[in-house]
């Protein structure tokens, strides 16, 4: 019994040995991505800088809301007056007027734009950069703007 048993261990150790020629390798283990610290920087910026600009529109359209000046004056005079200049000049106000349809613009905005970096950074590297740079300044730009245009004060145009 324990050489039938040999007989055939020895066989298929055979069989195994010559069918190895003809399977496949292995599959090799999924090596991780190398993570490039300045692109994960860039990335992380524009991320804020988005999340910069959802609330500094929110604000600057908020404090351009109001419907009377707000000093007092007699009431028997008109004033014409101007609000903060704050005033969406790309996005419709259907969505930047309501703030949960800006939330989930800029949000979509933000993960297209890391999408689309991190295939364009597979095969042009510094292409994606440049473009996480650009994407960074802009935004950032468009909400110093915007928050600086929601803290300035009203001014009173003439008063009859």
């Amino acid at each position: 019994m324990n050489r039938l048993a040999a007989l055939i261990g020895l066989s298929l150790l055979g069989v195994g040995v010559s069918c190895a020629e003809v399977l496949p390798d292995a599959p090799r283990p999924i090596q991780t991505p190398h993570h490039d610290v300045l692109r994960d920087s860039l990335l992380t910026g524009v991320t804020l800088a988005r999340v910069a600009d959802w609330n500094s529109t929110e604000d600057c359209l908020k404090n351009s809301r109001y419907t009377a000046p707000p000093i007092a004056l007699p009431i028997n005079k008109t004033v014409t007056w101007s609000s903060s200049g704050c005033e969406e000049k790309i996005l419709p106000m259907a969505i930047a007027g309501n703030k949960y349809r800006l939330a989930a613009f800029e949000l979509g905005m933000t993960a297209g734009e890391v999408y689309l970096s991190g295939r364009l950074a597979k095969h042009h590297r510094r292409l994606a950069l440049a473009m996480d740079a650009a994407s960074f300044a802009a935004t950032s730009l468009t909400a110093a703007n915007n928050y600086s245009k929601a803290r300035r004060t009203f001014k009173i145009l003439e008063v009859k």
